[in-house]
């Protein structure tokens, strides 16, 4: 499996920890949890979506409800990364960085994005949220 450039990360362990737990989001299982149920408009095609709300209201439990719901319309399992920010592994990486978690991905399901939609679930980015515009606005546009 390709691995990832350490370049502009704190040094080549934070590499190899960002191409783990990219390479865990695409093949592990899609924990289940109490399903949540949504009222309203869910998602804008070609937006970036934000779930919000209180702690512990079940935001990440519906970031893989929806990843299970994309797998059950036909998404492919590589379409479909999650990246949990709060994971000490990623302490290193900050907004500013994204760019390399998506060449890593690219690296790792090339492309995965030509056809059809990939749909990022990035959990507790506001831990990161430094640069997350633009980062955000890269993932939009590719």
């Amino acid at each position: 499996m390709p691995r990832l450039s350490a370049v502009g990360i704190s040094g080549i362990h934070a590499g190899e920890d960002v191409n783990e737990k990219l390479a865990e989001s695409l093949a592990g299982p899609i924990p289940e949890g109490t399903p949540r149920r949504l009222y309203g408009t869910t998602r804008l095609s070609g937006k970036v979506t934000a779930v919000i709300g209180v702690r512990r209201s079940g935001k990440t439990t519906l970031l893989h409800q929806l990843r299970r719901d994309r797998l059950g319309h036909g998404a492919k399992r590589d379409q479909l990364p999650y990246m949990n920010f709060e994971d000490e592994r990623l302490a290193d990486l900050d907004a500013s960085q994204l760019g390399f978690l998506l060449d890593e991905y690219g690296r790792q399901v090339p492309g995965a994005g030509e056809k059809s939609t990939v749909t990022w679930c990035f959990d507790e980015i506001h831990s990161r949220l430094g640069t997350i515009r633009a980062a955000a606005a890269r993932l939009q546009d590719s």
